[in-house]
């Protein structure tokens, strides 16, 4: 039987495979991430047709994950104090279910 959850896990080893390849072989890794996010977006708008592996959906989000390298590599999360921030992020939620509760 198939369990729909399980799409996570091929979609997650597609994109570090990607991750992989893309931070060994090029020198100018953004460019290479933002085209991915852009054909990965473009090919689930105009076609519909999932590929196999959910290659389609990593070529997105392998650029969240190259985000969350960057992030890593450059210690932006331990340069900022985080509980100054718990209240701007509890702003955010409450709006984002206030406007999923109205289907904006």
């Amino acid at each position: 039987a198939w369990s729909s959850p399980l799409w996570f896990l091929t979609c997650l080893f597609v994109a570090e495979l990607i991750l992989y390849f893309v931070l060994k072989h090029f020198k100018k890794q953004y460019i290479v991430f933002f085209i991915l996010a852009i054909v990965g977006y473009c090919y689930t708008v105009i076609t519909k047709f999932p590929l196999p592996w959910n290659i389609d959906v990593a070529l997105t989000a392998t650029s969240f994950m190259y985000i969350g390298y960057l992030c890593r590599k450059h210690n932006i999360l331990e340069q900022y104090n985080k509980m100054k921030y718990v209240p701007i992020l509890f702003v955010v939620l409450v709006i984002s279910i206030l406007l999923e509760t109205l289907e904006m």
